[in-house]
């Protein structure tokens, strides 16, 4: 039987299956990337880019505006920052493990 694919990202294999379960008993968009955010609450990995918070130029001391960059980026200046937004349905935020259902959750087991 052919599954729709859902991507995981920073979960071990009973958590990407109890995540995968979730967003396909929802019918949440499976172009994005989810994980758990925190306390079992699914989360879809966003990111931005971000100046390098270990970057200092060589024109003068305290100047900071990241033109010699540093090992830390790899000379770029910029980093990527990745982060898990959690997924809020009908104003509730969305959880994954087998917690009884509370006012400010909405659970989904197996």
């Amino acid at each position: 039987m052919n599954r729709p694919k859902v991507r995981v990202r920073w979960a071990d294999k009973k958590e990407a299956r109890q995540i995968r379960n979730t967003v396909l008993r929802l019918g949440l968009d499976r172009r994005k990337v989810y994980s758990l955010a925190c306390n079992d609450v699914l989360g879809t990995v966003e990111s931005f880019v971000g100046a390098c918070s270990g970057c200092s130029c060589d024109c003068h001391p305290g100047c900071s505006h990241g033109a010699g960059g540093c090992r830390e980026c790899g000379y770029t200046g910029k980093r990527i920052v990745r982060f898990a937004d959690p997924v809020v349905v009908n104003g509730q935020f969305v959880t994954t493990g087998k917690e009884e259902t509370t006012d400010e959750h909405v659970t989904v087991g197996d």
